[in-house]
């Protein structure tokens, strides 16, 4: 496992200093093989994170975990407009996935990701749904912002 991230990270710019200047510099170029490498180092972490002995983020307490990912990982106070909007996002992509009653097509589906009240989904466990959030949440621009 180890091996493999080491070879995505070898996608992600590095950072660097500039002449000159007391900051290092970040370089901001963002390619196909970084958006990758990205995917495939938050997706070979799912189980550190979420699923292990020892998680990160518990799949107990679906609620809290969520709002973890968005105050703690993505660096969102609480209380802001950005954290409400953030955690409700997230919410409803949550229950879209936990839901029994599965979607008739892609479309319908779609529709349900957007709606503040889902009424289909893809009856995943709360484990893999977490999951599937975790990987999208770990690729967010404040991350990958910054080089993870």
């Amino acid at each position: 496992l180890c091996s493999q991230d080491t070879l995505l990270s070898g996608n992600i710019p590095k950072d660097s200093w500039t002449r000159g200047s007391a900051l290092y510099h970040q370089p901001r170029a963002y390619s196909a093989m970084a958006a990758l490498a990205f995917e495939g180092i938050c997706g070979n972490t799912v189980e550190a994170a979420i699923t292990a002995n020892r998680p990160l983020f518990p799949v107990k307490d679906p609620e809290w975990t969520l709002d973890l990912m968005v105050s703690e990982f993505m660096g969102i106070p609480e209380g802001t407009d950005e954290y409400i909007r953030q955690r409700d996002i997230l919410q409803n992509m949550f229950d879209v996935q936990t839901i029994a009653q599965s979607c008739a097509d892609d479309a319908e589906f779609e529709a349900e990701l957007y709606s503040g009240d889902p009424r289909c989904g893809l009856n995943l466990s709360e484990k893999e749904a977490l999951g599937n959030i975790w990987v999208m949440v770990c690729q967010s621009p404040s991350l990958t912002g910054v080089g993870i």
